[in-house]
């Protein structure tokens, strides 16, 4: 049985027009809509879109970073501990930091 979630998504001109009425809302509290055209309300609007997105990328780029640093010192720490025979298998990644620092 197919269900219909129609009714729950709403079409994309909706979308548009509740994001225009947030900003719209934004503009009206900073003053900022004085004199502006609908072009340039649109404008900003986009620029502000973009400017989440750019965040969510460096966001996103600065996390990638510190799991690859992370790795790279787990791989290292437990290589070097694997060596040591003073240190138990079982405790390879916990040992590591101090055994290797």
């Amino acid at each position: 049985m197919e269900v219909d979630n129609s009714e729950n998504i709403p079409p994309q001109e909706t979308l548009e027009e509740l994001e225009r009425a947030l900003l719209e809302g934004k503009m009206a509290k900073s003053g900022s809509h004085e004199g502006a055209t609908k072009d340039e309300m649109l404008r900003m609007m986009k620029e502000l879109r973009q400017g989440i997105g750019e965040e969510i990328r460096r966001a996103t780029d600065d996390l990638w970073t510190k799991m690859e640093s992370e790795i790279s010192d787990l791989t290292r720490s437990t290589a070097c501990a694997r060596q040591n025979k003073n240190v138990n298998s079982n405790t390879w990644a916990t040992a590591a930091r101090s055994v290797c620092s």
